[in-house]
């Protein structure tokens, strides 16, 4: 089914970067994704920690209002 215009995503490695999750301070490594649709275009952060599971561990989307976050709590 398909609703609505179509979006791409891109994603890009940025590296490696140190991160303060909870109490520990973890080495993750950085995602960028490019969003972008008909009308609209955003790009945000993602955090993945670098254990066999990959957990995704911070999520960062700059909006209007200011920059969104969700962080994943051991």
């Amino acid at each position: 089914m398909y609703f609505g215009g179509p979006y791409q995503l891109r994603l890009e490695f940025a590296g490696r970067q140190r991160l303060v999750v909870g109490d520990q301070q973890v080495e993750a490594d950085r995602i960028t994704a490019s969003l972008k649709g008909p009308a609209s275009e955003i790009t945000f952060e993602m955090f993945f920690a670098q254990d066999r599971a990959r957990r995704p561990l911070l999520i960062r989307v700059p909006l209007a209002l200011g920059t969104f976050s969700m962080e994943l709590a051991p």
